[in-house]
């Protein structure tokens, strides 16, 4: 004897499978999106004068430091633009003029651009269209070869990268401001 399965039955069973498939879909997107923000560009450093030598020893950029939680960074910078699960050994929150990376719950990763910040100043005067000669000068190091577009400064716990970049229109200018948690040095026990 068989058995008959009506058609009807069968379209209704298709219809509430590919409507709970949907839902699902739009479950996964709605909580997607509930973590990112797409109109948002990161701190508001718009007509911002920044201290290199704070940025150096602090380690800190509009609120956050280095070795805060992702909550707090969260807190301070808002919902990214987008992020990448794992990146340089954690998750990467990136918004319009800058990054936060994160080891764990802790940022160890800052980086701002800024050349797109507008108004964005550093002390002394400069912006990001000075050279490299003349951030090492407000700095007290050594200026660096004009051929390197590169400067690294490093104190305890936090290595600073200033990074210039040529541009089609505006030249060279500093295009990544970067500053990195590194564990401290301990001294050799002999």
């Amino acid at each position: 004897m068989k058995t008959r399965v009506p058609i009807g039955l069968l379209a209704l069973l298709f219809v509430s499978l590919a409507a709970r498939m949907q839902g699902a879909d739009f479950d996964f997107y709605e909580r997607l999106t509930s973590l990112v923000d797409t109109n948002r560009f990161g701190p508001d450093l718009t007509n911002t004068t920044l201290s290199l030598a704070k940025l150096k020893q602090n380690g800190e950029i509009a609120g956050v430091k280095l070795g805060s939680s992702m909550s707090a960074a969260v807190q301070k910078w808002g919902k990214p633009r987008s992020f990448i699960s794992s990146c340089g050994g954690g998750p990467v929150l990136s918004f319009g003029h800058g990054a936060l990376g994160f080891r764990g719950d802790k940022v160890v990763r800052m980086s701002i651009s800024p050349n797109t910040i507008p108004g964005l100043c550093f002390e002394n005067g400069l912006t990001p269209t000075n050279t490299p000669a003349q951030f090492a000068r407000t700095l007290g190091v050594p200026a660096p070869d004009p051929e390197h577009w590169l400067l690294t400064l490093e104190s305890d716990t936090t290595t600073m990268e200033l990074q210039w970049m040529h541009f089609a229109t505006g030249g060279r200018q500093l295009g990544f401001l970067n500053l990195e948690l590194h564990e401290p040095r301990q001294a050799n026990s002999r």
